[in-house]
């Protein structure tokens, strides 16, 4: 049976990985080298899905702070440029629905599909990330709920808006991704 996976490795690669079956060659690597923004220094990816379509961040020249950038069919997009302190893409489903923070809108969270950037707000909410998406598009990260001074609490974004998670007693938390169940990790 031959497996075929692509996984993110350092900074700026993407490997396909080739897992022969028991007796047959060893797997063989490839590595493909993620362009920067034009101009920019670094790129890092931060997550990719079944299509080898990759999230992640990369700088742009003069500022030092990373825009929210994708890669799809080895393209780079930037979908949410830096403001004054940098944004990152951080997931990226099936259907190409990418999730992140960008402090150019506010220092919020938002999802990204087909050149649309759409923020996911909520009143009084400050400082919102968005971690990990599943494939029914709901994202889950943290949020300070309350306002900038307010510890964080994990959060879920649905159909139905925002979810606080809590804390789970302690002074903050982050909900670092969700499967198509709904099971969260945090």
């Amino acid at each position: 049976m031959n497996l075929s996976r692509s996984l993110c490795f350092g900074v700026t690669f993407i490997f396909a990985v080739s897992t022969a079956g028991l007796g047959e060659t060893p797997p063989r690597f490839k590595a493909l080298v993620l362009e920067t923004l034009p101009g920019g220094e670094m790129a890092a990816a931060n997550a990719i899905n079944d299509h080898g379509q990759v999230a992640g961040q990369s700088t742009t020249p003069g500022t030092g702070y990373p825009n929210a950038v994708t890669w799809i069919d080895g393209r780079i997009i930037d979908i949410a440029g830096s403001g004054l302190s940098g944004a990152a893409a951080t997931g990226i489903n099936n259907a190409g629905v990418v999730t992140g923070h960008a402090d150019s809108i506010g220092l919020n969270a938002f999802t990204w599909q087909d050149g649309v950037l759409t923020p996911l707000e909520f009143p009084h909410m400050c400082c919102s990330q968005g971690l990990g998406i599943n494939e029914m598009s709901e994202v889950v990260g943290r949020a300070s709920l309350g306002g900038i001074s307010t510890p964080n609490d994990g959060v879920l974004w649905d159909d139905n808006g925002l979810v606080p998670l809590g804390t789970l007693g302690g002074t903050l938390a982050h909900a670092f991704d969700i499967n198509d169940v709904g099971q969260i990790v945090g």
